[in-house]
């Protein structure tokens, strides 16, 4: 981890972003037991990282893992926008390469978003009814 700030509460839980970065996913003890950090400060600041989305809990395993509030953060809040645009030639390419439909989706952390799609003449369209 980086040097140390004034402010002791910032600096434990970046430690705690860098280190769940580092290894993909963290349970609370682990986090207590690697951090060497008091329980009661690890639990507030989980709690206030996952209200704040920059964490979430992995349902199945318990663990925590970085949140979707990082990448608004390091997007600034238009990764969709630039995933379209990079993505937009791609699925043209896609399109004529398999002459289907090529669509490109995008995961929040909570929902699938169609964000782009590139119909093929020959595709079959679908809509829902009702």
């Amino acid at each position: 981890m980086s040097s140390k700030t004034d402010v002791p509460a910032l600096d434990r839980a970046l430690d705690i972003l860098e280190s769940i970065s580092v290894n993909g996913s963290m349970g609370y003890k682990t986090i207590v037991d690697e951090l060497s950090l008091p329980p009661a400060s690890v639990a507030r600041i989980l709690k206030s990282l996952c209200n704040r989305e920059y964490l979430a809990k992995d349902v199945e395993t318990s663990n925590y893992v970085l949140g979707k509030a990082l990448g608004r953060l390091l997007a600034g809040g238009r990764e969709k926008d630039r995933l379209v645009a990079f993505g937009q030639p791609v699925l043209r390419q896609m399109r004529d390469a398999i002459r289907q439909t090529a669509i490109l989706f995008y995961w929040d952390g909570t929902v699938w978003e169609c964000i782009a799609k590139e119909s093929h003449e020959d595709s079959i369209t679908m809509q829902s009814m009702g």
